[in-house]
């Protein structure tokens, strides 16, 4: 009678397991070269493709077809406000580990101030920036971890321009509507290339931070969730899979 109700208890278990992790909501953003649309629409980048890995790994029958796209502050907001959802990749900062759970810590990009070379811009620190910009004219996408970054290291939030998107950024810049963006090297050169803007006519003026990626969940998830798919992540990560995609996408 006991082994039969053990029995019993393990199977509602993987059962309730099981049902929780199909009823996962995967949202993500468009931020090359970790998510991204490529030309035929289809969703890739080395955020991706690593969630598709550990969903072979755990037996979760879905594909990129289930993960949807919103702007990036929209997903935050939904979260925040569901405990069914995981956005992914996020910027993994000691003040984001206080909001959220993060499953993997995938190597990301240089969190940087990019401006045109011909501005000609030398900055030491973030004191610098504060002192030279004296109108608001630093672009940033909200809720993004490059402006996190700005801010935290001292930058005035006076000068900073919220916009949706890392395309938009870009653009405005090569526009001359902005001086500088906070944001990551590899998704800003990636997005020029892909809107036919020469990213040779721009460089790093200041480095801030290097990134970490993860997958995030809302603070009150089924912690069963977070403890198997950290276990995939794992084993992925010391097969060498998760760096090869990874560097595959970043080389591409």
């Amino acid at each position: 009678m006991k082994k039969a109700l053990i029995f019993i208890i393990l199977i509602f278990s993987s059962v309730a397991y099981a049902q929780n992790l199909e009823n996962i909501k995967w949202i993500t953003e468009i931020y090359p070269p970790s998510n991204f649309n490529d030309k035929q629409g289809v969703l890739r980048g080395y955020t991706v493709d690593i969630l598709l890995g550990m969903w072979e790994k755990v037996g979760l029958k879905k594909g990129r077809e289930n993960i949807d796209v919103v702007p990036w502050a929209r997903g935050l907001a939904m979260l925040e406000n569901d405990k069914s959802v995981c956005l992914f990749g996020m910027g993994i900062t000691e003040e984001r580990k206080k909001k959220y759970h993060f499953v993997g810590r995938t190597p990301g990009n240089i969190q940087a101030l990019i401006a045109k070379k011909e501005k000609k811009f030398k900055f030491n620190s973030i004191e610098n920036v504060n002192q030279e910009i004296k109108k608001r004219r630093i672009g940033v996408v909200r809720g993004d971890i490059g402006t996190d970054t700005f801010l935290n290291s001292g930058g005035k939030p006076e000068l900073l321009i919220f916009v949706v998107e890392g395309s938009q950024l870009v653009k405005m810049l090569d526009d001359d509507r902005l001086d500088l963006i906070a944001f990551a090297d590899t998704p800003t050169f990636k997005n020029m290339k892909k809107i036919g803007i020469s990213p040779a006519k721009y460089e790093i003026v200041l480095p801030m931070l290097t990134s970490y990626w993860g997958y995030s969940f809302n603070k009150n998830v089924n912690p069963e969730i977070l403890e198997k798919l950290q276990k995939a992540y794992d084993e992925l990560f010391e097969q060498g899979t998760v760096m090869r995609i990874r560097n595959a996408y970043v080389n591409e």
